[in-house]
C-alpha cells in the first residue's frame, strides 16, 4: 500500500509517520542521564526490598546469566547489573571490616 508521497507511507519531509508529530531528539548526554537515573532507582528499590544475603545471591545469578548471554532471554547486560547488585553488599561490608580493624589497632 502506497502513501501520498508515493512510498512506504512515511513522510519524507519530517522523517516520521504522516499525521504524527516527530518525537524530540534526545541528545547523547540526556540519554545517558536518563539511563543513569533509571539504574539508580532500580538499585535503590533492590536495596530497600531485598535482604542482604539474597542480594548477593541475586547478583551472582545475574552475573552467571550474563555469562551465557548469547542464549535467548538472557543478555550480557546482566553482568554489570549483577556486579552493581553485589556491590550493594560489599561496600557496607568493607566499611564494617575497616571499622573493626581500626578498633583492633587502638585497643
Amino acid at each position: 500500500m502506497s502513501g501520498p508521497d508515493g512510498g512506504s507511507g512515511r513522510d519524507r519531509r519530517r522523517g516520521g509517520l504522516p499525521g504524527r508529530p516527530e518525537a524530540p531528539h534526545v541528545g547523547g548526554m540526556d540519554r545517558w542521564k536518563t539511563l543513569k537515573a533509571r539504574l539508580k532507582r532500580m538499585l535503590v528499590r533492590i536495596r530497600q526490598r531485598v535482604p542482604p544475603g539474597a542480594r548477593t545471591l541475586l547478583g551472582l545469578c545475574l552475573v552467571a546469566g550474563g555469562i551465557v548471554g548469547f542464549l535467548p532471554v538472557l543478555g550480557f547486560w546482566m553482568i554489570p547489573l549483577g556486579v552493581l547488585v553485589i556491590g550493594l553488599d560489599v561496600k557496607p561490608l568493607l566499611a564494617w571490616l575497616r571499622g573493626r580493624r581500626a578498633k583492633g589497632k587502638r585497643g
